[in-house]
């Protein structure tokens, strides 16, 4: 079953749909690296093909989906990571972090309608850790504040989220 988005009568409504068999292959990878011993610097990739191959059809439209991709199934996903601990003295340890992620174009629909488009964020992450136990840390996620869509239909799109900082404070016991 896959939620779908049908007009009926001027009204968009989602519905459920049994699409009958879908194919789906892929496989991802991931890999660290430390080149030196306080670096840690993570890569990894995920890739994902997705198609319709048979419907269980009352309509032309719900027909019209054999060969469409699965919908929130991007062909490729990239993720990494770059941290450095400083060790500050023997009670403290500064580790700053950038991250990032690439999401490629995907659907958010069966219909193939509601195109959502690649986009890549960027974060950041800077923890002072105290005795091993305090922690202090200030982030940045989505650092150029990208405008993106994460899903929706035809007629209606779902923002990502814009650029979020803050503090975190916390404590092992």
């Amino acid at each position: 079953m896959i939620a779908s988005a049908y007009t009926y009568d001027g009204a968009t409504t989602s519905v459920r749909t049994n699409v009958g068999k879908a194919r789906s292959y892929g496989g991802e990878a991931s890999f660290t690296i430390r080149p030196v011993r306080p670096m840690t610097i993570n890569f990894g990739v995920a890739l994902l093909d997705t198609k319709v191959t048979a419907i269980e059809a009352i309509t032309a439209a719900e027909k019209a989906r054999l060969g469409n991709d699965l919908p929130f199934a991007p062909n490729m996903t990239l993720n990494g990571s770059i941290r450095y601990e400083f060790a500050l003295n023997d009670r403290m340890t500064l580790t700053p972090q950038v991250d990032a992620r690439y999401v490629d174009a995907y659907y958010g629909d069966l219909d193939n309608t509601a195109p959502v488009g690649d986009f890549a964020l960027v974060n950041a992450r800077i923890d002072l850790k105290i005795d091993q136990r305090w922690t202090v840390a200030g982030f940045v996620r989505n650092i150029a504040d990208v405008d993106y869509t994460t899903g929706g239909s035809a007629t209606q799109a779902f923002s990502g989220t814009p650029r979020t900082w803050g503090v975190s404070l916390g404590a092992r016991f």
